[in-house]
């Protein structure tokens, strides 16, 4: 008997991918650092932007064979998070905080529509190419979505890539793997202060100014403090009954009202304040029953003086930090 083996040649050929580096050492990870502790007021309005930052991956020599299917987004966040509050924002696992992150190719990562990372999703296709060199640049941001509590914030949650076939192009991931978000607390007693101002006389602005003319009623107070926290006010132009020179406030006008002279509004040590400008009021609240920030008010003379009556409106803003 005799056996007859049929010898075959058989070819293979080496799988080839269908895009890749140019430089095979890559590295596709872009880590965006963010502080470990954030201070947020837990009075900020909704919308309000309280961290924004950047940062800017390695640049890659990028080649495909092929034409592939481009993919990217949040890997964990979903449609489900998204929170309606400015384009691209989605819940995190601090309540009243949203993020949203940017990212562009070879430019700064601005907050619009087509920049904006939303959950993983299919882009289209791309046409094969030699050679193409790229640059990720992101940007991040948290705003205010709603009531502001104390949390620690999971950053993992906001983990993205980019996919060009079978390469991940680009991995957004971040450090560190928590962040302490806390709501600095204080409760604003009054919303409005009526202060009353002494009666003077012409004679009493000879030197340009009246002497103090409140009590001790004139003050700022708040409650139920965090301890430490770090109280800021200023009076604002807007809202109130007009500002001259920065520092005196207009009188309202009106029969029988008084002119030529305006209202200066000092601190407890006799400074005068700048309309539009922040000032420290309590360094670090001691988080013990009511705390005031003292005020006090003068006439300050701004032409040829009238008698009369003096009625004017300041408007005023108190920030936590």
């Amino acid at each position: 008997m005799m056996l007859v083996l049929a010898l075959m040649s058989v070819c293979f050929q080496q799988a080839r991918a269908d895009c890749s580096f140019t430089n095979p050492n890559a590295n596709p990870t872009i880590t965006f650092t963010m502080p470990a502790q954030i201070v947020i007021d837990s009075d900020a309005a909704v919308g309000t932007i309280v961290y924004s930052g950047e940062t800017v991956g390695e640049s890659h020599g990028l080649t495909c064979n092929t034409d592939v299917q481009v993919r990217e987004g949040y890997t964990v966040l979903t449609d489900a998070d998204y929170s309606g509050v400015l384009s691209g924002v989605y819940k995190t696992t601090v309540p009243g905080i949203g993020f949203r992150a940017a990212r562009a190719e070879n430019k700064t990562a601005t907050f619009i529509d087509e920049n904006l990372i939303t959950p993983w999703h299919y882009i289209g296709m791309t046409g094969n190419w030699s050679s193409y060199d790229s640059t990720y640049h992101v940007g991040v941001q948290l705003v205010v979505i709603g009531t502001v509590q104390s949390g620690t914030l999971d950053t993992s949650k906001f983990n993205a890539d980019y996919q060009m076939g079978s390469l991940t192009v680009a991995k957004l991931r971040f450090a560190p793997a928590t962040v302490d978000v806390i709501a600095n607390t204080c409760n604003l007693k009054s919303k409005n202060i009526n202060v009353l101002l002494d009666t003077v006389t012409a004679g009493g602005l000879s030197q340009g100014y009246s002497s103090v003319l409140t009590d001790d009623s004139f003050k700022i107070e708040v409650a139920n403090c965090t301890a430490g926290t770090h109280i800021d006010y200023k009076f604002t132009s807007a809202g109130s009954t007009g500002v001259t020179d920065g520092t005196i406030l207009n009188i309202a006008r009106g029969e029988g009202a008084a002119s030529g002279v305006g209202i200066q509004i000092l601190d407890k040590d006799n400074h005068v304040l700048n309309f539009d400008q922040e000032y420290t009021g309590i360094e670090s609240a001691t988080g013990q029953g009511t705390e005031a920030i003292p005020l006090k008010a003068r006439y300050a003379k701004t032409g040829t003086v009238k008698g009369g009556q003096v009625d004017a409106v300041a408007t005023f803003e108190v920030y936590y930090r």
